[in-house]
């Protein structure tokens, strides 16, 4: 805020505090922070590029591509062209995952093979797509789609190893993300790579307090998933997972308490409605539970 006062016409300030407002499930005021800046000064491509950016921090991706598609190509930087592709891929997975979804194979299919093309060899959008094919109910193409690709590479590109570790831990591979853990961990990396690394060695402690949790063994995953917690205090899948835990545990309305909170911060969110139907029925209210339905 006080950077925001020093210079109001900077979008990457208001950027930032628009997503710590993000993290708090202030939606409405995070965008009115970044639009504010917009209505003044439309044709900015920094301004346009920090008001897509933020959509995509709330995985709207249509919207992100929208406003990116604003910039004049002449004027788009090469993080900005990047940002376009990764947004029009994203946009295109949606598409893809909906129509197999819907039972519209061909159509699904049609998306798929022009976004493969489009993915090329780059880690991130290649990582995006095998994630598409897994939601779209084509798990074995998926994975096998970066186990490929990382075999061709010789386990040599350090993003592939991470995007092909989040796509293990997405299909419940642990014995084999764990390996890919520990080659990551022999690595040297780059800023952003240590940043993704530690974000897939989160997301898999978190994926194994929940494998806990099936194995009967809810109190120890309550204490690494409190942990955890105490890290990322705002994290919505560590939160999702303590409840969980905690409605195994015998303890619905602690469980349930949670979930609420989780609720006003992210109304419509399908996980934490999932999970409060589930609390709700350990804890024998039925009546609630339909109520979420």
């Amino acid at each position: 805020q006080d950077g925001i006062a020093g210079d109001p016409t900077d979008p990457w300030t208001r950027f930032e505090l628009a997503k710590l407002y993000l993290k708090e499930g202030q939606k409405q005021e995070a965008i009115g922070l970044v639009n504010g800046l917009l209505s003044s000064q439309p044709n900015d491509p920094n301004t346009i590029y920090a008001t897509a950016m933020l959509y995509s921090q709330m995985d709207d991706w249509p919207n992100a591509l929208k406003f990116i598609e604003k910039v004049n190509p002449r004027l788009r930087t090469p993080s900005i062209a990047e940002f376009q592709r990764a947004a029009w891929m994203e946009v295109q997975l949606i598409y893809a995952v909906e129509f197999a979804r819907k039972g519209s194979t061909t159509q699904s299919m049609s998306v798929f093979n022009r976004a493969e093309i489009i993915a090329g060899q780059d880690p991130a959008l290649l990582g995006k797509l095998s994630r598409a094919y897994i939601d779209a109910g084509m798990t074995d193409k998926g994975v096998n789609l970066l186990r490929q690709k990382v075999t061709l590479s010789a386990g040599k590109s350090t993003d592939l190893l991470i995007e092909y570790g989040n796509v293990l831990l997405k299909t419940n591979q642990s014995v084999e993300s764990s390996n890919i853990l520990r080659q990551l961990q022999l690595k040297s990396l780059s800023a952003e790579q240590k940043q993704n690394f530690d974000q897939l060695v989160y997301s898999y402690s978190v994926k194994q307090a929940e494998s806990l949790v099936q194995l009967g063994k809810p109190r120890e995953a309550i204490r690494i998933l409190v942990d955890l917690q105490n890290q990322r205090p705002t994290d919505s899948g560590t939160l999702i997972a303590l409840s969980n835990a905690y409605a195994a545990n015998g303890q619905g309305p602690k469980a349930i308490e949670l979930l609420q909170n989780l609720e006003e911060k992210y109304p419509n969110n399908p996980d934490i409605i999932y999970s409060l139907v589930l609390a709700n029925i350990q804890s024998r209210n039925f009546p609630k539970a339909l109520a979420h339905l």
